[in-house]
C-alpha cells in the first residue's frame, strides 16, 4: 500500500505547477467477469457486481491529449453457482476490493461545449481485501451429511496462494460536457484486463483468475494551475 501511494504522489510532483491541469473524481458501476476453469460438473462462475470510486488528476497537452492518474477503489466480483441433482448447492458471490492507480493517454474530439474522448493505458494496484455473501455446502455431523453455510459480506482470510499484486490494461470511452467555465462533467464507459492471476504461480498446474471488469461512471474535473505556455 505505500509504495503505490508513493508512486502515485511522485507522478502528481512531476507535473509542472504552471501548467493546464485539473482534479476531480468520478464513481459508478462494475460488472466483472472471472476468467478461470473448472472440473467439478454443474458449476459455474457468473459475473459480479460492484462500485467503483475514484480521485482523479488530469494533465493536458493541448491539441486534445491528456494523460490521466489518479486513486481508484474498484469492486470486482463472480458468483460462484453449483448444483446437485438439480438441487442448488452453492450460490454465492465473492467479492474482491482493490486499490489501484490507472495510467491512461486520452485523445478527445471537441464539439462545441461536448466532447468525445477515447483513451487507453494500463494500472497497477493491491488486492486488499474479500468477502463472500450468499450460501455455501460443507460435509457435517447432518442427517443428509451436508450443511448450509450463509453468510452476508463475511471476511475471507488471506492465504500463500493469493496474489495480492494486481496490474493490467484499460481502454476508455467516453463524453465531457463543459457545464460552466471551470467544471466538466464526464461519462466514461470503461474496460480493465487483468495481467496478473489472483493465484500465485508456484504450484504446477495451478488454475489461474483473471478478472475482465467493465465499468460506467459519472464524475467531474475542476482546472486548477496556471496557464500552460503557448
Amino acid at each position: 500500500m505505500k509504495k503505490i501511494l508513493l508512486i502515485f504522489f511522485l507522478t502528481v510532483m512531476l507535473i509542472p505547477l504552471y501548467s493546464s491541469w485539473s482534479i476531480g473524481g468520478e464513481a459508478g458501476y462494475a460488472l466483472s467477469f472471472l476468467d478461470t476453469v473448472t472440473t467439478w460438473p454443474n458449476t459455474e462462475y457468473r459475473p459480479g457486481h460492484g462500485a467503483t470510486v475514484s480521485f482523479a488528476a488530469e494533465y493536458d497537452f493541448e491539441n486534445g491529449l491528456s494523460l490521466l492518474s489518479g486513486i481508484r477503489y474498484i469492486e470486482k466480483s463472480f458468483v460462484y453457482y453449483h448444483t446437485n441433482s438439480g438441487t442448488v448447492i452453492s450460490n454465492y458471490m465473492e467479492m474482491d476490493h482493490i486499490l489501484e492507480i490507472p495510467l491512461s493517454l486520452r485523445y478527445s474530439f471537441p464539439l462545441g461545449d461536448i466532447s468525445l474522448f477515447i483513451g487507453a493505458g494500463g494500472y497497477i494496484g493491491v488486492w486488499f481485501a474479500s468477502q463472500w455473501f450468499g450460501r455455501n455446502s460443507s460435509v457435517s455431523e447432518n442427517e443428509d451429511g451436508t450443511d448450509m453455510i450463509t453468510a452476508i459480506g463475511d471476511l475471507i482470510p488471506f492465504d500463500s496462494s493469493d496474489n495480492l499484486f494486481h496490474a493490467g490494461i484499460l481502454a476508455e470511452a467516453g463524453v465531457s460536457w463543459d457545464l460552466l467555465e471551470n467544471l466538466r462533467l464526464d461519462a466514461v464507459l470503461r474496460y480493465e484486463g487483468s495481467l496478473t492471476s489472483l493465484v500465485k504461480s508456484y504450484q504446477k498446474n495451478m488454475t489461474h483468475r483473471y478478472f475482465d471488469t467493465v465499468t460506467l461512471s459519472v464524475g467531474c474535473m475542476i482546472p486548477i494551475g496556471g496557464e500552460r505556455d503557448a
